[in-house]
């Protein structure tokens, strides 16, 4: 029944999630269309900073609510105060330390859209541990529509960096609205443990750590580049993240889903929904992987001006499915509760990130960037499957990846010889591979079937 709760919780969080994202996309083909190299690289920048700084208006309680409010350890209540305290404290104090330290001014703007965000974001963890992801989609999806009209309103208007950065806080207050006004209604009454707001926030502070690590950990290379590339690199890399960004929604939203089953499933020593989640995983993954290695010039979706581009693209080509069973690899962790593993991981992963973007950077600068992050979601690989081995969570790897990548042949032969331009090369091989997919079901229940 657990296997199904995460399949279920799995499909719909990953189906809002991909909504959400292709409304990012949109918002992302607007920016970097309208802004220069030079002005998405400050853009972009900026916003890497404002995300790690907003964290500390969370400090891993959207991460332990996943995990608590299943397992009754704490009420929503007594979590509710403690985000309420730390966003006070973050209104306070962040904005004077992004001044003081001299950094763009449209950070403060794009640090209230993070804060709020964060905001959005969980709500709707609260109410899918309470059995309403349809609810938490309908927040994240608000969000999303909101900051894509913004951001459209705004660059037809008075397209500059001041006002694109205000339109992204401003648009985040709807969501926090209709997020607020759900949890309440439909998750708001329930009861529980309330230790206090310092407790709460003490017992989150090996995710804390471990969700700062891990916002860095994916913004290393873009912060290296504003450090060490030439002027631009930090624009140029910008858009072909994105692409791969797009898809690497699809193990967070997967693991979320899954993670409520994840951990009554650990508990009873069982592994039935672990290795469905794994197998979801591997087969998303092995076609993404190996469509953007054929098809690298979609990423002139975002302009002819990102030509350089497509070389990176493939280069992070290959980090897809390892970025997909990392974040399994990860949730299994926490679901096993232990937290404290997650956070050492992550910190090595931005070790291995950090050293590779500074000697990479300098010597080769984007193709550099994008190599350093291959070699750091390697070793989190590496180094997670070991963990989970430890903690008598084993979570499978090459089966799924194996799977994905001979049920992938028909779309790679069909996208190798397709003359076509490459939207619709996307689109054939997306057909040829769920063709493929729906045949080889057909296949199994034939051959499982009694005779």
């Amino acid at each position: 029944m657990d296997a199904g709760e995460a399949s279920r919780g799995s499909a719909i969080k990953l189906a809002a999630d991909v909504a959400g994202r292709c409304l990012g996309l949109g918002t992302a083909l607007l920016i970097t269309r309208a802004l220069t190299v030079g002005d998405l690289g400050r853009f972009e920048i900026a916003a890497a900073l404002a995300v790690l700084a907003a964290e500390a208006a969370d400090l891993g309680l959207s991460a332990t609510s996943a995990r608590d409010l299943v397992a009754g350890r704490v009420s929503i209540r007594a979590v509710l105060r403690a985000k309420l305290l730390l966003s006070a404290a973050a209104a306070t104090v962040l904005p004077v330390l992004v001044l003081a330290g001299g950094f763009e001014p449209l950070t403060i703007p794009l640090l209230a859209y993070f804060v709020l965000g964060g905001w959005a974001e969980w709500l709707g963890v609260v109410l899918r541990v309470r059995d309403r992801p349809l609810l938490e989609a309908i927040t994240l999806l608000v969000l999303r529509a909101g900051v894509l009209a913004a951001v459209a309103v705004t660059l037809w208007g008075r397209p500059n960096l001041p006002w694109l950065a205000a339109a992204h806080a401003v648009a985040t207050i709807a969501s926090v609205a209709v997020g607020g006004v759900l949890a309440w209604q439909f998750a708001g009454r329930r009861g529980g443990p309330d230790p206090g707001p310092v407790a709460v926030v003490r017992a989150a502070r090996p995710l804390a750590v471990n969700s700062v690590l891990a916002l860095l950990s994916l913004r290393i290379e873009l912060l290296a580049l504003g450090a060490w590339g030439a002027a631009g690199d930090a624009g140029l890399y910008a858009p072909a993240s994105k692409l791969v960004s797009f898809l690497l929604v699809i193990p967070a939203a997967v693991c979320a889903g899954a993670m409520p089953a994840l951990v009554r499933e650990i508990a009873r020593g069982q592994r039935a929904a672990r290795e469905r989640t794994a197998t979801t995983l591997g087969l998303i993954a092995a076609p993404a992987a190996v469509g953007l290695w054929l098809v690298p010039g979609v990423v002139l979706i975002f302009g002819e001006q990102y030509a350089e581009a497509v070389r990176l693209v493939r280069i992070l080509a290959f980090a897809v499915p390892m970025v997909f069973l990392n974040a399994l690899m990860l949730h299994t962790l926490v679901a096993a509760g232990r937290g404290g593993r997650v956070a050492r991981l992550t910190a090595v992963r931005v070790t291995v990130a950090a050293a590779a973007a500074a000697v990479l950077v300098p010597a080769a600068g984007v193709s550099g960037a994008a190599l350093g992050f291959m070699l750091a979601e390697l070793a989190l690989l590496w180094l997670g499957h070991r963990a989970c081995a430890d903690a008598g969570v084993r979570v499978p790897i090459l089966r799924p990846i194996l799977a994905g990548l001979v049920l992938s042949a028909p779309m790679a032969v069909l996208v190798a010889v397709l003359h076509a331009p490459d939207l619709v090369k996307v689109a054939a091989g997306a057909g040829a591979y769920a063709a493929t997919l729906f045949g080889a079901k057909i296949l199994r229940s034939t051959l499982a079937s009694p005779r």
